[in-house]
């Protein structure tokens, strides 16, 4: 039997990138499956992922996307783990989905507001998917990480 794992994995972009929602799902699937191609180069043990989402009018764009990452290189790479494009269903309906739900949310506290509310997410940043002093599982993707000047924890885990 196989096992099953959940994993957290979250991007944060400025929206002053005018494609930065379609940049953000390409860095959340690509980070997803580079947790599976690490695990299987650890493990010796080839793992495919499925990515679930809470219910989104993005539904349609986004699996597009996908399906076309699966078979075409991106700006990252191609996907090679995912077992299919990203499914959506109803956050009310999964326990699962609410607690992504509220990772989201605590990020949105941290990183969306004028002055930043670590309270919720500071409990969850070692729940990130992280190897060799990285955090890998979370990316904040902004101008001021490419100028050097931000402190939060992933900007500075991967920093080092």
């Amino acid at each position: 039997m196989r096992s099953t794992r959940a994993f957290t994995s979250a991007r944060s972009f400025e929206r002053s990138y005018p494609d930065h929602e379609e940049r953000a799902w390409e860095e959340v699937l690509h980070r997803f499956d580079e947790i599976l191609t690490r695990q299987a180069h650890e493990s010796s043990e080839h793992q495919r992922g499925i990515v679930i989402h809470d219910r989104s009018a993005t539904e349609r764009r986004v699996q597009n996307w996908a399906d076309r990452w699966r078979l075409i290189e991106s700006r990252i790479g191609v996907l090679t783990h995912l077992v299919d494009v990203p499914f959506f269903a109803d956050s009310q309906a999964s326990r699962l989905l609410q607690a992504a739900d509220f990772v989201a949310w605590s990020l949105w506290r941290y990183y969306g507001l004028a002055s930043a509310d670590e309270r919720w997410i500071k409990p969850l940043w070692s729940h990130f998917d992280h190897a060799d002093g990285k955090m890998h599982g979370l990316v904040h993707v902004s101008r001021a990480f490419q100028a050097g000047q931000c402190a939060c924890p992933p900007c500075t885990s991967r920093s080092v």
